[in-house]
């Protein structure tokens, strides 16, 4: 009996047009040059008024299994971002959030710290700390998201 084997290559570099997250207004929502929202993934956020380019945040739709744009990719929030990436979680109705990353690696800021120790409104959105459990190799935060 013989085995087949099928290799299939992630592509690499731009495979999709990003021209709004190239945008002047946007760059500085971009933690990296390099790691940018695609157009037609990409999560749009919805206006605040009075601001024609708040609906950019670097956020992907990513397609489950038989779940189409159901997981989203996102890179760690910066300092100026946490706040649309809170609107991001209640706009979007998610019930999960995994970070990937810690705060700091090789010296690095990945993500700033976007949870609160207590309670904390990120513009109209309301985020309060309800448990943190500390597990071997992770730690499970729960929260309550108002608005």
């Amino acid at each position: 009996m013989s085995q087949i084997g099928i290799k299939r290559a992630l592509a690499e570099g731009q495979t999709a047009p990003w021209e709004t997250a190239k945008k002047d207004e946007n760059r500085n929502k971009n933690r990296y040059g390099n790691i940018i929202a695609y157009d037609h993934t990409r999560v749009r956020l919805q206006l605040l008024e009075g601001d024609p380019h708040s609906d950019y945040i670097n956020a992907n739709y990513i397609d489950g299994y038989h779940r189409p744009r159901h997981y989203i990719a996102t890179q760690g929030p910066m300092q100026e971002t946490v706040r649309d990436f809170w609107r991001m979680v209640w706009q979007e109705n998610s019930a999960s959030i995994v970070m990937v990353t810690n705060l700091v690696e090789v010296g690095r800021v990945k993500c700033v710290r976007y949870w609160p120790d207590e309670t904390e409104v990120y513009g109209d959105i309301k985020v309060t700390l309800i448990e943190t459990e500390p597990l071997a190799e992770y730690v499970i935060r729960t929260f309550t998201v108002q608005k």
